[in-house]
């Protein structure tokens, strides 16, 4: 069965991937585990399910990993990817699994009802063979999450939940952290080491440049690069003006605030500076600003009324 190829919310949504199995509880658990082991490892394939039910979404990753801790022991090294994906059930109108939806070599998406393995379905979509159903479907037993979403919506008062989300983002606006106003002027180089919290791959080759927990410096990823940011408090009117003096004369500078003050009409893009950053940045006062010269930030820590 041929579909349209991918312009639609949900194929966007899919573009990393050239299969989806849409796969039911319904399913004998031998079945599923069969066609999930075919996944394992490979990126361009996904398991997608239509839902869990009422319970909290914890249910869907307890029966995932219950099914994953099945798999043999070298499937479990690189698992394969299981979503809950709802809407492509409706899109596609898949109320019998296994069905397999397959973006072929012209860039189309091909679905086939029903699948004995992930090669044999996509060998019987190139050859455009639609007809009949390939293996024995299950109607899809789990209900429609993202109906089931609407109707918790529905049954509960959200207006509080809507009221201190606001007052949340509000207050992370406005900024959350305090620096002392810097009372001299100071130059120095600062090296941004961190803590890796995965492994770091070349983009390039995919080998690891650093493992997982190995300190290493930021900068070292684009020795080359130009970067430079500034740290102020903006109920500074003149540390509000110093931003807006180097965003002039470097317009991708990065601008951020321990305090919004009078930044929120100044029209110069800035973020709210957190504490991980603080401390990533070993800032101390403001204003302060860092620029990348190679492997280091040359920062110079401003006194109010000196530049």
């Amino acid at each position: 069965m041929l579909l349209p190829n991918g312009q639609h919310p949900t194929m966007r949504e899919l573009s990393p991937t050239r299969t989806v199995v849409f796969l039911s509880r319904s399913m004998p658990e031998t079945t599923l585990i069969n066609l999930l082991k075919q996944g394992a490892g490979r990126k361009d394939v996904v398991f997608a399910f239509r839902g869990w039910g009422d319970g909290p979404v914890t249910d869907m990753f307890k029966y995932s990993k219950n099914l994953l801790g099945k798999l043999p022991a070298q499937a479990r090294k690189k698992p394969p990817q299981i979503i809950v994906m709802p809407v492509a059930f409706r899109e596609y109108r898949i109320h019998y699994v296994p069905a397999v939806l397959h973006r072929d070599n012209d860039n189309k998406w091909y679905l086939l009802q029903g699948t004995q393995s992930l090669d044999a379905a996509v060998g019987t979509i190139r050859a455009r063979r639609f007809n009949e159903r390939v293996s024995r479907q299950y109607r899809v037993s789990e209900p429609d999450q993202a109906v089931v979403m609407e109707q918790k919506m529905k049954r509960q008062d959200i207006r509080p939940h809507i009221q201190a989300a606001q007052q949340s983002a509000r207050k992370l606006l406005e900024g959350t952290v305090t620096l002392p106003v810097n009372t001299e002027y100071r130059r120095y180089n600062y090296a941004p080491f961190v803590a890796s919290t995965s492994d770091i791959v070349n983009p390039r080759d995919g080998k690891v440049l650093y493992p997982k927990g190995t300190r290493f410096n930021v900068l070292a990823l684009d020795p080359q690069g130009k970067r430079a940011m500034a740290v102020i408090d903006g109920r500074s009117r003149w540390q509000v003006e110093f931003a807006r003096h180097l965003v002039a004369k470097k317009p991708d500078t990065l601008v951020l605030y321990t305090k919004l003050g009078y930044l929120a009409n100044a029209g110069i893009p800035a973020s709210p500076l957190d504490a991980a950053m603080k401390g990533r940045l070993k800032v101390t006062g403001v204003p302060t600003y860092y620029r990348q010269n190679g492997m280091v930030f040359n920062v110079v820590a401003v006194r109010e009324g000196k530049r």
